[in-house]
Formats: C-alpha cells, sequence, structure tokens
C-alpha cells in the first residue's frame, strides 16, 4: 500500500488547458471575410462610375427643365427648337466624341438623334423632323408638337444608347448615295 501511496504522491495536480478565444478565427473565415471586403469594394467602385458616367444626363435633364420646360409658355417656337437643338446637340458632343456630332446638321443631325434612340420602342423619331423648322422664318409648332418634343428631347437624354461610328458614317453614306 506504501507504494500506491508513493505512487500518488508523485503525481501532479490536473492542468486544463487555456480557454479557446472567440476571436481566434479559422485561416478560411479571414480569407471569405478578405474577399467580401473585396467584392463589396469593387461593386462600390462601379456604381461610383456608372453614376459619374450618368452625370451627364442629369444635368441635362436639369437643364430642359429649367429651359424649356418651366419657361415653355414663355419661349415661342424658335427659341424652343433652338434651345432644345442646342441641349441636344451639346450632349451628344459629350456622349458621342468620337462621333463628329458637331459637324452635323439636317438630316443627318435628325438621323444621327433617330438611330441612337431607335432602340426604345415608344420614341417618336420623326419628330427631330421638327428641328428643319429651325431653317424657316417664324416657323409654327401645335400645343401637341410642342409636348411631343419636349417628352422626345427628354426621352433622348434618358436613353440615348451607344453608336458605333462605322454604323453611322455607313447611314449616312446610304442616305447622302439615295439623295443624289
Amino acid at each position: 500500500m506504501e507504494d500506491l501511496q508513493n505512487a500518488l504522491s508523485e503525481l501532479k495536480d490536473i492542468h486544463l488547458p487555456d480557454p479557446v478565444s472567440v476571436y481566434q478565427i479559422a485561416p478560411g473565415w479571414w480569407l471569405s471575410a478578405i474577399l467580401g471586403l473585396a467584392v463589396i469594394w469593387v461593386c462600390y467602385q462601379q456604381a461610383v462610375k456608372a453614376i459619374r458616367k450618368n452625370r451627364y444626363r442629369r444635368d441635362a435633364l436639369k437643364q430642359l427643365e429649367a429651359r424649356c420646360i418651366e419657361r415653355a409658355d414663355l419661349l415661342d417656337d424658335y427659341q424652343l427648337l433652338s434651345e432644345i437643338n442646342q441641349l441636344l446637340k451639346s450632349v451628344a458632343i459629350k456622349a458621342y466624341p468620337q462621333q463628329g456630332c458637331a459637324a452635323l446638321s439636317g438630316e443627318q443631325w435628325q438621323l444621327f438623334l433617330a438611330q441612337t434612340l431607335a432602340h426604345h420602342k415608344n420614341a417618336s423619331t420623326q419628330v427631330f423632323n421638327l428641328f428643319d423648322l429651325l431653317y424657316q422664318t417664324n416657323p409654327t409648332l401645335d400645343k401637341t408638337q410642342r409636348d411631343l418634343l419636349i417628352a422626345t428631347a427628354r426621352l433622348w437624354l434618358k436613353k440615348h444608347a451607344p453608336l458605333s461610328f462605322e454604323h453611322f458614317a455607313k447611314t449616312v453614306a446610304v442616305k447622302e448615295h439615295r439623295d443624289v
């Protein structure tokens, strides 16, 4: 029995391991967190880029509101046509720098506007033909034409789509060939 007593006396107390910390996360979770943050950052950057890319549209719509819609009753028909034409031209120059929009006029300008809005099914692109009235003295528009012009200009500012230069150049060349 004495041997048993000696053996028991040589034993030491049981030592428990240190408690597991709440903040000890496995490496896989750290990797997941980093990837998640990277995805959020990329999405944020893309959203900022899209907002900046379409800022000119919002600014142009504000200008349309201030220049044409709020003062529609004060503008005569020539002024209304001129204001809308100038606004669409300035936006087209900014949105399509490679197409040479500044040099377009007459039928080519109207064709360009119609083509950049052709993808929109509800668009009445024939209203752009009203810009021919700018070359007449004392043009007159009825209320329906005025409203349609403003609505189509607003729609163009919101929804104009990219247009390849080659596509536009071919269309203009075909149109000029038909006119000859």
